[in-house]
Parts: structure tokens; C-alpha cells; sequence
């Protein structure tokens, strides 16, 4: 009798341990399957990067005028010049070169002649929206070096109409391609524009899981094509293995990957 209750014993400890791990190889797997941190930190990084080059380009070449054309955009939006701040106002919407239709106002308060090393620019939104993407939020720029600047996003939230996205960062921004050697020449192309990004960044996803990442190869970014074209960063979602987001070689297209414990996923960045 004592045999048969051992036996059963050994066989109810057995089957507790099995379930223990099952259930972990449940959790598990679903731990390796969540992408959705990777694709909307994506979509937030690519989407911030598109405001950078606007102001730029307006602080190195606005005389203090209104006009109405910049970079070839012409008839889009109106810059309007207050003394140290800018409105760039894109009316009812109108379509870029890259064929996103863009609505709204981005404010931009300058400190200093953009020019000049140690100038900030402070950028704020109203109603502002590139493809439905609402943006809020604010952007300090400053510029470091002759090409060199750092972008800090405060409470920065994209709002799409099916979800939205929190998210800030501290980052270093290069310039490495278009542009001109003397900054009292004004350049007027902005389609050969190359940007390089390193930094750190944090969000929550638009299913309210909040996470962590930072640049480990930088991100290459053409003001010719709508994504990021390449560079690789690490992200961390709260309480999730860290995972590995790649941008690819350098090819104009959509397209990334997400690695999880050795795991290949391909996502989109839109």
C-alpha cells in the first residue's frame, strides 16, 4: 500500500513539473512572437525623422520673409517669419515629392542664428498630421557641430485613427551627404540630404506595452525615400527579452527584421 501511494506520489510530482513546464514553454513562445514593440518603434523613428530636415532646411535658408516654396515644394506651405519664431503652415494638405500628403502647422522658436554652433530650436505642433499620423509633442533641436546636432523628443505621441503611439528620446543627428561646405551659401536641394541617427529612445506600443531601445549600428535616413534605409537597434519591451531590429542594406523599401532568440522576423514599417 505505501508502494502504491509512493507511486502515485512520484507520478502527481511528475505531472506538476511537466505543467510547470509546459506552461513556461507557452510563455515563452509568446515572448518570441511579439513584434509589435519593434514595428511601432520603427514607425515612431521614421516618422520623427521627417521633421528634422523641414526645420533645418527653413533655419539655414529663411531670410525673414513670408514665402510660399522651399526645397522645390512649390504653392505647399507657407513660412512665416516672427522675429525668432517660424510658422510653417501646410494649409488644408498637400502632397510631397515622396507622395505623402501633409496637413497642418509645425511652429519652430529659434534661439540664436541656426547657423551658428550652441543655436536651439524649440518645435511644437498644431494639427499637425504627415499620412493621418498625427503628431504632438515637442522637439528641442540644437546644433553641435557644423553638422552635428542633437534632437530630444518630450512627449511626443503619434496618433494614427485606429491607435496610438507614446514616444520620447535623446539623440545625436549627422549630416553626412547634401550639403554645402559654406553655410552662407544657401542649398536649396534637400532630396540629397543624408542623416545619420545614434541615441536612445523609449514608448509605449499602441497595445500599451511599454519598452526601451537604443542605436547599436547607426540609422541611415535619405530624405529621397520615405523609411529608414538602414542600421540596427536594440529594444526592450517591459518584462520581454531584448530584441534585435535591423533596417536592412540600404534598399528603399518597407521592409525590416526582428530577431528573438535567434528567431528571424520579417515586419513592416507601416
Amino acid at each position: 500500500m505505501n508502494k502504491f501511494k509512493s507511486l502515485k506520489t512520484l507520478f502527481f510530482a511528475s505531472s506538476v513539473i511537466l505543467l510547470s513546464y509546459a506552461c513556461e514553454k507557452l510563455e515563452q513562445d509568446k515572448v518570441d512572437t511579439e513584434t509589435q514593440s519593434a514595428v511601432d518603434n520603427a514607425i515612431a523613428e521614421g516618422s520623427f525623422t521627417q521633421i528634422f530636415p523641414v526645420i533645418n532646411d527653413i533655419g539655414v535658408n529663411d531670410d525673414g520673409i513670408e514665402k510660399n516654396s522651399l526645397g522645390g515644394d512649390t504653392a505647399c506651405y507657407t513660412v512665416t517669419d516672427y522675429k525668432d519664431s517660424v510658422i510653417i503652415d501646410f494649409k488644408n494638405g498637400c502632397v510631397d515629392e515622396l507622395g505623402r500628403l501633409r496637413r497642418g502647422i509645425i511652429k519652430a522658436d529659434f534661439n540664436g542664428k541656426w547657423k551658428d554652433i550652441g543655436a536651439t530650436v524649440v518645435v511644437t505642433f498644431r494639427d499637425f498630421e504627415i499620412d493621418l499620423m498625427k503628431y504632438e509633442g515637442q522637439i528641442i533641436f540644437s546644433r553641435d557641430g557644423l553638422y552635428k546636432f542633437t534632437r530630444k523628443i518630450q512627449g511626443g505621441k503619434l496618433i494614427h485613427p485606429d491607435w496610438s503611439i507614446l514616444y520620447d528620446g535623446n539623440q545625436t543627428i549627422e549630416q553626412t551627404e547634401g550639403y554645402t561646405s559654406d553655410l552662407a551659401i544657401k542649398d536649396t536641394v534637400s532630396f540629397d540630404n543624408v542623416f545619420k541617427f545614434t541615441g536612445k529612445t523609449s514608448g509605449t506600443n499602441r497595445k500599451g506595452l511599454k519598452y526601451t531601445s537604443e542605436i547599436t549600428v547607426p540609422i541611415i535616413k535619405k530624405e529621397s525615400c520615405k523609411y529608414i534605409q538602414s542600421g540596427i537597434y536594440q529594444i526592450t519591451p517591459d518584462s520581454l527579452p531584448s530584441r534585435i531590429i535591423n533596417f536592412g542594406d540600404g534598399t528603399c523599401d518597407s521592409k525590416a527584421t526582428v530577431t528573438v532568440n535567434g528567431k528571424v522576423t520579417e515586419i513592416k514599417l507601416e
